[in-house]
């Protein structure tokens, strides 16, 4: 992964990390829909937020971009399917960014390319519930 950082559109510094001998692999096995069901199956939701009618519509004007879809797409990506980061772990999996309507959810779902293995799956939505007090002006 390499990360480049811009100002006024002229780089200004990079930085990133390169994994020397990755074994896992540069073509995927199954196709893009197929690794999509092992990541809906894996959520498991009744209702997912591109199924909503209307949900693509309203999210397109909300952000004033037509292209914008709540359907996934697959990302061909390597992650540590470990999570030791050594190039042995490393697989060449699918990445969707899988949205649920019912019940709430949204994740970031690894999808392995060659057998359909979950192998990580990220939170997108956080919340907590952590009691405090607090002094304010009101």
């Amino acid at each position: 992964m390499v990360i480049v950082h811009t100002k006024n559109g002229k780089v200004v510094s990079i930085n990133g990390t390169f994994i020397k001998g990755l074994q896992g692999g540069s073509s995927a096995s199954l196709s893009e829909k197929v690794a999509l069901k092992y990541a809906t199956d894996n959520i498991n939701a009744s209702v997912y937020m591109w199924e909503i009618p209307g949900a693509d519509a309203e999210l397109q004007r909300i952000m004033m971009d037509p292209s914008l879809t709540y359907t996934p797409k697959g990302e061909l990506v390597y992650v540590s399917g470990d999570g030791t980061y050594t190039p042995a772990s490393y697989r060449l999996a699918y990445k969707f960014d899988v949205y649920a309507a019912e019940p709430m959810s949204r994740n970031y779902v690894y999808v392995d390319a060659s057998n359909g293995n979950i192998l990580a799956k990220v939170d997108r939505i956080h919340n907590y519930d952590v009691a405090s007090t607090a002094i304010t002006v009101y």
